[in-house]
């Protein structure tokens, strides 16, 4: 039995309130510990990640004590799978595809892609009612569309609207980023020409190809015809198209 000057002296330095506790299995409420020599946490709870664990390489702790979206596995940099995931705008240089079974998913609907996007649309139609008066052999703009810089691919047609009296015998027409300017021949894919002999009010209408457009900043695109004919007046009238590329 220990005397009360041993007591005291074991009491002496004490702190904190409740009752004493023995040696075994004894319960704290809110102590503050100083660094263990030894222990088993199995059945601790409450551990902060972020500064209670250490071993971790640079901003381990840090990602793994932030908020987590998803759920399953946690993935490594090589080689992961995802399984539905939601990607932001990724900054990868290509992405590869299967040639068979996968691809890049199309529209299911009669949409439109967003301006900017590969297979955008820009057009340009002028109908017969709003036909372009001509002049024999004098070139001239149907219509025209403004393009982006980018990769594009451009087509379009033209059509006569003679007089009933006018006779054609020349038709040629183009796409050129140059006002009412025929180019050479082949014309990049994009100029047509017939030479012959038409019956007096026939009209006639005339595909002048299609050619690629490689643009480094906002350009003009211009369809344009030239047409020779005689007796009566003559306009003109088609329609231009380009599919962004890429």
């Amino acid at each position: 039995m220990a005397t009360n000057n041993q007591v005291n002296v074991g009491l002496s330095g004490s702190s904190g309130t409740g009752s004493f506790a023995g040696t075994t299995s004894p319960s704290f409420t809110t102590p503050v510990l100083g660094t263990p020599t030894s222990g088993t946490l199995t059945n601790c709870t409450g551990l902060p990640v972020s500064t209670g664990i250490s071993g971790f390489g640079t901003g381990v702790a840090t990602a793994l004590a932030a908020n987590v979206n998803g759920s399953g596995a946690i993935s490594l940099t090589t080689s992961p799978s995802f399984v539905t995931p939601t990607l932001g705008a990724a900054t990868a240089t290509s992405l590869t595809f299967s040639p068979t079974t996968g691809g890049i998913v199309g529209t299911t609907t009669n949409d439109n892609t967003t301006a900017g996007d590969v297979g955008e649309i820009i057009e340009s139609t002028v109908l017969i009612g709003s036909a372009v008066s001509m002049s024999s052999t004098i070139a001239k703009d149907i219509t025209s569309i403004s393009l982006t810089a980018g990769d594009w691919d451009t087509w379009g047609n033209i059509w006569t609207n003679p007089a009933g009296s006018t006779t054609t015998s020349i038709l040629a027409g183009w796409i050129n980023t140059s006002s009412a300017t025929q180019p050479t021949a082949p014309g990049s894919g994009a100029f047509n020409s017939y030479q012959f002999t038409s019956v007096a009010g026939a009209a006639m209408g005339l595909f002048v190809g299609q050619r690629r457009l490689s643009l480094s900043g906002n350009t003009t695109v211009y369809l344009s015809a030239t047409i020779q004919f005689a007796v009566s007046t003559m306009s003109a009238y088609g329609y231009i198209c380009a599919r962004r590329r890429r």
